[in-house]
Parts: C-alpha cells; structure tokens; sequence
C-alpha cells in the first residue's frame, strides 16, 4: 500500500469507529433512561453490541421504521372517530360532522 491508500483507509476507520462509538454511547444512555429495560438481560447487551457493529445499516433502516409508524399514526389519526356529548346524547357524531 502506498501512503495515499494508507490514509484513506485509516480515515475510513476513523469515521467507522467514530460513528460505531457515539452510537453506542447512544444506546446505552437510552438503554439506563428506559425503566423498562433490563440492565442484566443478555439480549439487552448483545443487541447493543451488534446495532452498534452494524450502526451504518442499522440507523436507516431504524429511520425508515420511525417514519413508517409516524405516517400509520397520521393516517390513523384521520379517521373520523365517535363522539358522545354525554348521557342523554340520543345520537353518536362523528368529529367530521361537527364542524
């Protein structure tokens, strides 16, 4: 290898490592935050070792995901949805046919 290859390559492995470090710094403040997760489950561990490993694949693919679910919320959220306006309400509107 030449000294030009050399460098692109360490460089390379820099922002590999670099990345794969604060990703993983990342999910273990997630991981401490959530009540919820186990700090002595295994699993817990290992998917944090290899997201971090797989970090470049990993967070598109964890965007991709976030969006998907943010627009099924969003298409959701427009269906119009019942309404009662209380006991002695003798019928059930719908949001839409409030306004």
């Amino acid at each position: 290898m030449d000294l030009r290859s050399s460098l692109i390559f360490l460089l390379k492995m820099t922002f590999y490592l670099a990345g794969a470090g604060v990703y993983c710094v990342f999910l273990l403040y997630r991981m401490f935050s959530d009540r919820e997760c186990s700090k002595t489950d295994r699993t817990s561990w290992v998917v944090i070792a290899i997201a971090s490993i797989f970090w470049v694949i990993v967070i598109p693919i964890s965007i991709m995901e976030i969006q998907a679910k943010t627009k099924v919320k969003a298409q959701l959220d427009a269906i119009p949805k019942p309404i009662n306006f209380g006991a002695g309400a003798q019928h059930i509107k719908t949001i839409k046919q409030i306004k």
